[in-house]
């Protein structure tokens, strides 16, 4: 159980180690048959959090995409109550939204079967899931805090694989 209060501050990451498996897909966004949206982030790394019914969420990518393609990367994001959310890739913010409104109300209650986490996709609750990352995630770890962007730095360099956060 994540702790509350007003100077909680939480987030998670995505770790991946460089260089890309044979049988790992170069990544891309895949619509499914039902959608015939355009992809708003033409395959960038994407970070999108929204609650049903709140007036809460974020949806952030970078104005140009960071990801060079057939290696892997490290993206990281956190979220706070007193900074918003921020993406990392590669130990480098390349997307921010300091004004975001976080909860952790789909993260801590075990009897919310409606929100739920989803990696390698993004869910839209008219539409169902209808983007899919067509690549590989590996290493995913969820922290009960967000981590500073030192840290973030720290982790991305694949010499600190396995090392715990200082």
């Amino acid at each position: 159980m994540v702790p509350s209060g007003p100077a909680t501050r939480w987030g998670w990451r995505m770790v991946t180690p460089r260089g890309l498996p044979p049988a790992c897909p170069q990544p891309s966004w895949t619509r499914s048959r039902s959608s015939s949206d355009e992809s708003p982030d033409k395959g960038s790394p994407r970070f999108l959090f929204r609650e049903s019914g709140l007036p809460v969420g974020a949806d952030l990518f970078p104005k140009t995409n960071p990801l060079t393609p057939e290696e892997w990367h490290h993206v990281a994001v956190t979220a706070s109550r007193s900074s918003g959310v921020r993406l990392y890739v590669d130990g480098k913010e390349v997307a921010a939204k300091p004004d975001a409104i976080v909860t952790l109300s789909s993260l801590t209650d075990a009897n919310d079967t409606i929100n739920t986490v989803i990696l390698g996709a993004e869910d839209d609750e008219r539409k169902g899931v209808h983007w899919r990352l067509a690549g590989c995630l590996s290493g995913v770890q969820i922290y009960d805090v967000a981590l500073h962007p030192e840290q973030i730095t720290f982790l991305a360099d694949p010499k600190n694989l396995g090392t715990p956060v200082p």
